[in-house]
């Protein structure tokens, strides 16, 4: 699985994927895990925001992906 960015790397095998499959202790492996995730939706949200509110911009741009 790739991330959507330039990087060809899968997202298994970069740096922080390595670090939370490594991390023995489950609380800091949660808490690598959701600082990522946090991180990836700050990230994305004004395009998900984007997607959301132009679907109902035009009747006919659905296109079925909604």
């Amino acid at each position: 699985m790739w991330a959507g960015d330039d990087a060809p790397v899968p997202i298994a095998q970069r740096p922080e994927a390595l670090a939370i499959q490594e991390e023995p202790d489950v609380r800091r492996k949660l808490r690598l895990y959701v600082d990522g995730l946090v991180g990836r939706q700050e990230r994305s949200a004004r395009v998900q925001i984007l997607i959301r509110d132009g679907r109902h911009a035009d009747e006919h741009s659905d296109h079925g992906l909604v």
